[in-house]
């Protein structure tokens, strides 16, 4: 019947947009179009429910002008659908779409600012990051991802601060009887300590920011990775190795993983196991650390008395940097 046509169309329309509504409890979002799939039926049901009995109206007037709007409707949503199929060619154009829709959205703005390898530079980045704190002060990530931005342009100082910033609001989140933190922004804690341990006056002080992750987040391949090349650098390798082991079994195929823990058995003496551990980080595709594993593997091949084979590993990887570049 035609009332029960309205009442379906009409739930269709509105019960599954409840949940994501934000009228019962905060979901982290305000609109988003993949909750408005099932929506957007009941109202293209209701739009042709209606249509077809205007249509079957004996009214010529009417039954005309219901086909223009039928016409119009179509031709404006067909352009809609063009100009928005646009917007979704990649995550950098929708997020900029996103920014012009709703500009006090710190989100939307954060996530424009991560844009670096969809065509956003590393000054656009630092403005779209502190644009995104201005609208809230309160947002680890972008703090964070502020002080990893800041290092690549060899801001240490103020990238330093950043970081210190993130931390501080980190903490304040775990004072909190509700903290709402993500893996992610615990990642502040090894950011700050891979920017201080190059300063070797600052290592224990990169440790203890390791360990604290570790504290809270205990099974991250990065956080175990980063602990393990700071004891490396502390002259630890015996500790570093049971870090590194761990991230290894986390993730195998990481190249710098396999590399740092061949670095690590060669501090320990075990060049056979060493040597395995860097050519597996060669082979797994260095990219442009394939001079610096190149290195370490003729350091341990003249260690190892192979003189000869440490030079031609050295030529060869070589011109394979020279290709990669």
């Amino acid at each position: 019947t035609v009332k029960r046509v309205g009442v379906f169309a009409l739930s269709l329309l509105v019960l599954p947009y409840l949940p994501a509504s934000n009228l019962f409890f905060p979901v982290g979002f305000v609109v988003a179009e993949r909750v408005l799939y099932l929506p957007s039926m009941g109202f293209c049901m209701l739009v042709g429910f209606g249509a077809w009995q205007m249509l079957r109206n004996r009214r010529k007037l009417v039954s005309k002008s219901t086909k223009c709007l039928l016409i119009s409707l179509l031709v404006f949503y067909a352009a809609k659908t063009q100009l928005q199929n646009r917007v979704w060619m990649s995550e950098r154009d929708l997020y900029v779409s996103a920014v012009r829709s709703y500009p006090t959205n710190s989100k939307m703005w954060h996530n424009l600012g991560t844009q670096l390898e969809g065509g956003i530079t590393l000054e656009q980045s630092v403005w779209l990051m502190r644009r995104c704190i201005e609208y809230d002060p309160q947002y680890i990530a972008a703090y964070s991802d502020l002080g990893v931005v800041l290092t690549r342009l060899n801001e240490k100082e103020e990238a330093e601060k950043t970081l210190n910033k993130a931390i501080e609001l980190i903490e304040e989140q775990f004072a909190s009887p509700t903290p709402h933190l993500s893996q992610r922004d615990i990642l502040a804690y090894i950011r700050l300590s891979s920017l201080i341990k190059t300063n070797h006056t600052r290592l224990p002080e990169a440790l203890r920011l390791c360990k604290t992750a570790i504290e809270r987040l205990p099974d991250d391949f990065r956080v175990l990775r980063e602990t393990g090349h700071v004891l490396l650098h502390m002259g630890k390798p015996t500790e570093a190795k049971v870090y590194l082991q761990k991230a290894l079994e986390l993730k195998p195929s990481e190249p710098n993983v396999n590399y740092l823990l061949g670095v690590t058995e060669g501090e320990l003496g075990n060049l056979d196991v060493a040597e395995r551990s860097i050519r597996r980080a060669m082979s797994l595709g260095p990219g442009s650390n394939v001079q610096v594993y190149a290195t370490e593997l003729a350091n341990i091949l003249r260690k190892m008395g192979r003189r000869e084979e440490a030079e031609a590993a050295l030529a060869q990887n070589s011109l394979s940097h020279n290709n990669w570049n």
